[in-house]
């Protein structure tokens, strides 16, 4: 059985799209190495250099700021006080919170909310996502509108460090060659608070999962 990613991901934001093959995994966009034409570190750069005029770096008021960060307009900044380590890629009209932790290879897209003391890494943001509040988005990516209710995880590591594979739903297994690797998150899902994703979980568009679950 194969995913399909038609029942995961929909709205497809314009900036993505040359990215969007679904004849890989999409898993494989999360390659961190600088070797390969794949990854995020890769799309950043790809978007930047075809759009020169329209991305800026930023500094200010980013604690701890490493590598380069790059912002479409202005940030809505709710606090002074957040950490942001490149590369990064920030769209229009983000809102970032106070404790706010950006920690390289992301990329937000626009009108996104990083709440207070959420911790983002290696992992790529459709349009309008939100995750408001003491949130872990690791190693993931998250659909068109996703959003985390307050103390959601998206667990990355298996607790015996043994490759990622994802249970489909005939019960065959799809080897994911990552030893890390969180979820993917549909468009327009909705977690509810302090639920935990194991690593490998992916949810399709529309899922609603209530509060304290472990899935």
């Amino acid at each position: 059985m194969q995913i399909n990613y038609d029942l995961i991901f929909k709205n497809i934001p314009d900036w993505f799209k040359p990215y969007y093959q679904t004849d890989r995994h999409l898993w494989m966009l999360l390659e961190e190495s600088n070797d390969r034409d794949i990854g995020i570190k890769y799309i950043i750069n790809r978007i930047v250099e075809e759009n020169p005029n329209k991305y800026k770096k930023i500094s200010k008021n980013v604690f701890n700021k490493k590598g380069d960060v790059f912002v479409d307009g202005e940030l809505i900044e709710e606090s002074n006080f957040y950490t942001i380590h490149g590369p990064a890629l920030i769209g229009k009209s983000c809102t970032i919170r106070s404790g706010a932790f950006i920690r390289g290879n992301v990329i937000i897209g626009n009108k996104c909310m990083i709440g207070n003391s959420t911790e983002i890494k290696n992992a790529i943001l459709f349009d309008n996502v939100q995750v408001p509040h003491y949130n872990y988005v690791g190693d993931s990516i998250l659909g068109y509108k996703a959003h985390l209710g307050a103390g959601v995880k998206l667990s990355n590591v298996r607790l015996n460090e043994e490759e990622i594979v994802i249970k489909l739903p005939d019960g065959s297994i799809e080897k994911t060659g990552r030893l890390k690797f969180g979820s993917l998150i549909g468009d327009n899902a909705q977690i509810g608070c302090n639920s935990v994703l194991n690593p490998g979980t992916i949810l399709v568009c529309l899922s609603f999962l209530y509060c304290h679950l472990v899935i």
